[in-house]
């Protein structure tokens, strides 16, 4: 895979599914681990939690993340976004694909393309991530 096009094409309109790591079915989590599969990556993954983790305090991405990635200021192609939710605990993330737009799972539509400049994402962005090399 090496241009956004071909991501969306892939994933696009995959439905969501709590802890979903398959093409069959996805969460925000697990459409990264398969991108960054498909890029020649193994991610460390998430699956000790509960649909309602972050209402209780736990920042398992954060705490995962500082294992594989590195923050940085300025995203490229295939960077990770990550969003602060409740209690500005980051609990949602998405892969960016320049321009603003960024790859996301979200529960009803599944896999869809989201704007960053949308309030409803900029307010809450918590920090963009390249995997360590």
């Amino acid at each position: 895979m090496n241009t956004a096009r071909e991501c969306i094409d892939k994933y696009l309109g995959i439905p969501y599914v709590h802890l979903g790591r398959t093409m069959a079915g996805l969460d925000c989590y697990g459409l990264i681990i398969l991108v960054y599969k498909d890029l020649g990556f193994d991610l460390i993954d998430i699956v000790d939690y509960e649909k309602k983790w972050a209402a209780k305090g736990n920042d398992l991405i954060i705490e995962n993340y500082q294992k594989q990635w590195v923050r940085v200021e300025e995203p490229k192609l295939f960077d990770t976004v990550v969003f602060r939710g409740m209690k500005g605990i980051a609990q949602h993330a998405g892969i960016f694909l320049g321009n603003d737009k960024f790859l996301h799972c979200v529960d009803g539509p599944g896999v869809v393309v989201g704007n960053l400049n949308v309030n409803l994402y900029n307010q809450r962005i918590e920090g963009y991530f390249r995997i360590k090399q």
